[in-house]
């Protein structure tokens, strides 16, 4: 039996993952299937305006007779339809799309309730959202942004949960730890009770005291050499023989 070689061979359709983003093709990979094909160019171009996905297809899919020298009406052509197939996918998907959830009539407060039927969570999200602190309920509905291919967020969002909820934990602790280090944390005075509340001597009572051991001035040799090896100008120096011993040392 003669086979009809004018007949276009039979399309393998490449399958196309549903709810993931594939990434388009390099530029290498476009070129060499240009070159292939000898493509001008508004051949070219019209590859270039697909998106990743009609991209990946087109060089999955594309194949034309072997007689044809021309192919560049026929490829703009195929282009065209690979396009309309990969929306009406789309399409199917998006109305294929669980409804938002009905757990939103559940929720009191309207901004939440937004945020519950915008990602359309579930009542365990929902559960979850409720039981945060309102800080980080807060955080959580401004920064949640997930994949935008991403159909089911739930699992993402109570994972997004648990990392705020676990970073505010942490801040608190460090500002415990803070309040501790400083001093500043109430205390229970029953163990200073007793114990004298006087002010500590003067300076002038310090200097009468006998008992009280007084500093002594650093060395002139010290002070010099310090001069020295600074190169002080004689206001410095001046300045620094001004001061008592305690400041001076």
């Amino acid at each position: 039996m003669m086979l009809d070689r004018t007949s276009r061979p039979q399309r393998k359709y490449m399958e196309i993952p549903r709810g993931e983003a594939l990434d388009a093709p390099d530029e290498m990979a476009l070129a060499e299937f240009c070159e292939r094909w000898k493509l001008n160019e508004d051949a070219v171009a019209k590859l270039h305006t697909l998106n990743p996905v009609m991209q990946q297809r087109v060089l999955a899919e594309w194949d034309a007779p072997s007689y044809m020298t021309k192919v560049d009406g026929r490829f703009i052509l195929f282009c065209v339809q690979i396009a309309k197939e990969v929306q009406a996918q789309q399409r199917s998907w998006h109305d294929d799309a669980p409804p938002p959830s009905s757990a939103a009539s559940t929720v009191h407060d309207p901004v939440l309730a937004q945020f519950v039927e915008t990602w359309a969570l579930n009542e365990r999200s929902v559960q979850k959202m409720q039981s945060l602190a309102p800080e980080v309920q807060q955080q959580v509905m401004a920064e949640f942004s997930p994949p935008p291919h991403l159909r089911d967020v739930n699992d993402r969002l109570l994972n997004f949960c648990v990392r705020v909820e676990r970073s505010h934990a942490e801040q608190a602790d460090g500002r415990s730890e803070e309040v501790a280090v400083d001093g500043r944390r109430p205390q229970d005075d029953s163990g200073t009770r007793g114990l004298s509340t006087a002010p500590p001597p003067s300076k002038r009572a310090r200097d009468e005291d006998p008992d009280t051991p007084h500093e002594t001035a650093p060395d002139k040799a010290i002070l010099a050499e310090f001069c020295e090896h600074w190169s002080l100008n004689e206001d410095a120096v001046a300045k620094l023989h001004d001061l008592n011993p305690v400041m001076q040392r």
